[in-house]
């Protein structure tokens, strides 16, 4: 089964000239909650999770065996109704898997995710 990838948005800056209309917009996706999610990793991004749902929703962050042979996954971290969460993948040790990748899901597709790679 082949996750579905979230597409990695750029952020702006430091010193971005002249921002235009929409330039700023985060652009949100659905979870997919029958294959899962997924991002080409290069270890500066950040995952943001809005749960749009009036109840609560859960998401979770699977990690990778490091050198030591250790795993930390981020399992059901609950989000609250229409609460915004996120992670930095600031090293990519434990989180990118074979592949060069990092996988997570959520368990409603209320959930929508964006991964913003910072400069």
């Amino acid at each position: 089964m082949a996750r579905t990838p979230i597409t990695v948005q750029e952020a702006k800056g430091p010193y971005p000239g002249t921002v235009g209309a929409g330039d700023l917009t985060l652009t949100k996706t659905a979870a997919d909650i029958a294959n899962q999610n997924d991002f080409a990793a290069q270890g500066r991004e950040l995952i943001i999770a809005h749960n749009t749902g009036v109840t609560p929703h859960t998401i979770t962050i699977t990690s990778a065996n490091t050198r030591f042979k250790r795993t930390a996954d981020i399992l059901t971290y609950s989000i609250a109704a229409d609460a915004i969460a996120h992670f930095w993948i600031g090293k990519l040790e434990g989180w990118r898997q074979t592949g060069g990748k990092v996988h997570f899901e959520a368990d409603d597709a209320e959930v929508e995710f964006a991964i913003v790679r910072c400069p």
